[in-house]
């Protein structure tokens, strides 16, 4: 052991350093658990100790194999120091790194193992080294290649460590300092042995000094991490103490206030079983309330329920008079509906005083709010109110200031819906002689709410009766068009017939023949049946808008015809008709829709006495002096149309309301007229506008203008049209009506068309099959058993696109309202079918439309 002194006692010195810092940071990292540090400390504490004992013994041995075994422990002291100094790192600078720590972990566990193998790492050769301190060279084992290759590993992982300190020294603080400092003494006094292995004499290896100066870096890191702990420590309890003596203070003041108030509690206590005989009797009322209003939703007269309604109130609450009053926007604006406790005079008097609900915005601003939607209005305040309009009780001079004063009101709002102020309940005489309050108020918001509800169910359900007449009328307008639409087909058909037999026979005769004018009266009388056929089917069938120019005197015409034979023989019908020779652009059909319901309200008005319509008509101007009184007019010429009856005129409370949608005067399932609210749709539709005047029990007039044009209507035009014949154009003719069949070839042929006649549509499709080009245009009857004109038309169509067709059609659901370009086809005829337009409608088919 003659190496013992100096180097020797350093290892000791380092030994008995890591021993003690061992048991310090053993025994803190079980009174720290939560800290890590401590932990790593008695890693790092344990391996120097193990390294310096090494260190302590190779200094004294010679060559062999304890001191290889020294050497190798050596080795794997700086293999794990180097480990541990990196997870010491990671702690103390709050690095997480996922990946790194387990592929480091792995590495130090095979280095390990690879140190240990003999002979792998060291040879079982020795080198002696000289130093200036010592007495007897240092003697140690020669290192292999992947003893080299550790030393550069070790090496490198310390450049590693050093360079994480370093970027995050500004937040290591001193600890990373001292940190710092002690590593780097470590790696100096390790380069400078590394310096000694090639041969430079030295004083002797100084890495046990190295190992010496980390731990006391570690223990100083450890140490000012623990002060600031205790630091910590002392502030987190002077807190507690703080917060100690504020809770103290809170727990005294809140105690405080629990006497205090179980104080007021009593207090309440005591003024609650004061109240409880008022409680008592208001629940009281209120349950009586309750079941009143129960039993009133089976009242089913509106009047009834009202008048139940004001004397329940009377009744059970606190009050012996009442007014139940809603809201209109005629004069005199306030209907009351319901009264108790007020004699009938009295409230004759009120519904005649205009009172309107704005009158009572100003009153609800000023009054004192109770309850949900009650106004008090005290005696003092009463100038607010409409003198006229209030009534004021009977009861005494108040002799307490609690007290109800007779000239006081108290009103409940009532509220729709939508949050709409409808009406007001008014109320006055206390029977408890006591001002309102929530309590006594609460019955009568009870009811408000009832009767608004009420109301909005009333109209509600005088609104789906409303809509249940239209909707019987529409299924029976329905019901009558299908009805009207069969027998016009067949009735159209046996007009064609009579017609066009009667226009085969006057061609073939001069105006001289004693016969001519008998057929020509068969001609006419057959195109007045199917005109009024045609109305039939206009009354019966919805159709749309299709305005034309009309000559006024060809519509009136047809309008009296209409009104005549459907206007009961007490009602006396008079004309005062001018300027029939005006042209108005208008739907025959529906304007015919719209006197019609005209006159027959009128008639409806006048049943069960004789009565007198008048309809008139004549042409005004509309300048800038009239034209305030129709503001929707253009100014021009126009044409006043009037229908005006003796019955018993409009009541003038509903005379701004007879055009509303759904505003019938009738009962229910009575009357089958289209509603003034579509009459005056169907008015505005034509550019015109409709008035209504009338004075109760002196009859109505109803105005409609229409604007006069400059149009040759196409009645005109018609009557003009010449008769073209053809050029032996071949025809494909198809009815399964063998009559209209034959009368048709017969005016064709006359017409000068060769004609192929076939009753069978199935046969007429498989011969134009077989002979496509044969035919130079088609002409079929719509309604045909097996298969339809328009299905047959089709199929032509699909062989011959370019094919010229023509449909006749007495009456069809499939074409009605539908034109020739709807269905694809050159031109639709209705039947019965004139002989100049079969002759115009054939030359513009087989011409492609051009006339």
């Amino acid at each position: 052991m003659t190496n013992f002194i100096p180097a020797s006692i350093g290892a000791v010195i380092v030994a008995s350093t890591a021993v003690f810092l061992g048991v310090f940071h053993a025994i803190m990292s079980v009174r720290l658990e939560q800290d890590a540090s401590n932990k790593w400390g008695f890693a790092a504490s344990c391996v120097v100790f193990f390294h310096s004992a090494s260190v302590f013994l190779q200094y004294n041995l010679g060559e062999g194999t304890l001191n290889l075994i020294c050497e190798h422990v050596q080795t794997a002291c700086f293999v794990l120091l180097i480990y541990i100094c990196y997870r010491l790192s990671l702690h103390y600078l709050d690095l997480k790194p996922v990946l790194l720590p387990k592929i480091a972990a792995v590495v130090s566990i095979v280095l390990l193992g690879v140190i240990c193998r003999p002979g792998l790492v060291f040879r079982r050769e020795f080198i002696h080294r000289k130093f200036l301190w010592l007495d007897h060279p240092y003697i140690e084992p020669l290192p292999t290649i992947w003893g080299i290759l550790i030393w550069i590993y070790v090496g490198i992982f310390a450049l590693y460590i050093f360079s994480l300190w370093y970027r995050k020294k500004k937040n290591a603080g001193l600890e990373g300092r001292i940190f710092l400092f002690g590593s780097g003494t470590l790696a100096l006094v390790c380069l400078h042995d590394l310096v000694c292995t090639f041969g430079v004499e030295s004083i002797l290896y100084l890495n046990i000094y190295g190992f010496f100066v980390f731990l006391a870096a570690i223990f100083g890191i450890t140490g000012i991490k623990h002060i600031k702990m205790y630091d910590q420590a002392k502030v987190s309890v002077r807190a507690l103490e703080l917060v100690k003596d504020e809770l103290e203070i809170k727990v005294k003041e809140r105690t405080r206030d629990l006497l205090d108030g179980n104080q007021k509690l009593q207090a309440a206590i005591d003024r609650l079983r004061e109240s409880e005989n008022r409680i008592s009797v208001l629940s009281d009322q209120t349950e009586q309330f309750s079941r009143a209003a129960a039993s009133m939703l089976l009242i089913e007269k509106e009047q009834d329920f009202f008048d139940t309604v004001s004397a329940a109130i009377v009744k059970y609450s606190d009050y012996q008079r009442v007014l139940i009053s809603l809201f209109n926007t005629t004069a005199p604006y306030r209907e009351i509906i319901g009264f108790g406790g007020v004699d009938p005079e009295t409230v004759d008097r009120l519904r005649q005083v205009e009172m309107p609900a704005s009158q009572y915005d100003h009153v609800f601003e000023a009054g004192e709010k109770i309850g949900n939607q009650s106004y008090y209005i005290p005696h003092t305040m009463k100038d607010i109110l409409k003198q006229e309009a209030t009534v004021f009780g009977r009861a005494g001079m108040p002799d307490r200031e609690d007290a109800w004063h007779p000239e006081d009101n108290l009103f409940v709002k009532m509220i729709n819906e939508r949050g709409e102020f409808i009406g007001v309940i008014s109320v006055d005489d206390s029977k408890s002689g006591l001002k309102p309050t929530d309590d006594t108020v609460r019955p009568l918001e009870i009811f408000s709410s009832l009767i608004s509800q009420i109301i909005v169910l009333k109209k509600e359900q005088k609104k789906s009766l409303e809509l249940e007449e239209q909707l019987m009328a529409a299924r029976k307008m329905e019901s009558i068009g299908r009805l009207t639409g069969g027998i016009a087909h067949d009735f159209n058909n046996i007009l064609g017939v009579i017609i066009g037999n009667a226009e085969l026979v006057l061609g073939k005769l001069s105006g001289s023949d004693e016969i001519y004018a008998d057929l020509e009266s068969i001609r006419f009388a057959g195109n007045k049946a199917s005109e009024i056929v045609n109305q039939l089917l206009s009354f019966s069938r919805n159709t749309n808008m299709d305005l034309k120019p009309v000559r006024l005197g060809s519509l009136l015409e047809d309008l009296m015809r209409l009104i005549k034979s459907t206007t009961p023989a007490t009602i006396q019908i008079e004309t005062e008709f001018q300027n029939t020779d005006s042209v108005i652009m208008a739907d025959q059909v529906q304007l015919n829709q719209v006197f019609l319901n005209l006159c027959l309200n009128a008639a409806q008005s006048m049943k069960n006495r004789d009565g007198k319509i008048c309809l008139s008509c004549r042409a005004i101007d509309i300048n800038d002096e009239n034209a305030g009184r129709h503001p929707e007019l253009k100014p021009g010429r126009h044409i006043r149309m009037s229908v005006t009856d003796d019955g018993p005129g409009i009541d003038p409370d509903i005379l701004d309301k007879i055009f509303d949608p759904y505003f019938t005067t009738k009962e229910f399932g009575k009357g089958s007229g289209i509603g003034l609210a579509v009459v005056h749709g169907i008015v505005k539709s034509h550019m015109g506008a409709v008035t209504v005047t009338s004075r109760k029990g002196e009859g109505a007039r109803f105005d409609i203008l229409f604007p006069v044009v400059d149009k040759v209507p196409e009645a005109d035009r018609k009557q003009n049209l010449s008769i073209e014949l053809g050029n032996r154009e071949r025809v494909l003719l198809v009815d399964d009506d063998a009559m209209i069949l034959n009368m048709m070839d017969k005016i064709l042929k006359q017409l000068r068309y060769e004609v192929t006649p076939i009753t069978k549509p199935e046969k007429a499709l498989e011969l134009f099959k077989q002979h496509p080009d044969q035919f130079d245009l088609m002409i079929t009857d719509m309604t045909m058993p097996d298969m339809s004109g328009l299905m047959l038309a089709q199929s032509i169509l699909n062989i011959r696109p370019k094919m010229p067709v023509i449909i006749c059609t007495g009456y069809n659901d499939v074409v009605n309202g539908k034109t020739a370009k709807d269905l694809n086809v050159s031109a639709l005829l209705m039947k019965p079918v004139r002989l100049n337009m079969l002759a115009r409608e054939i030359r513009m088919a087989i011409k492609g439309g051009k006339p």
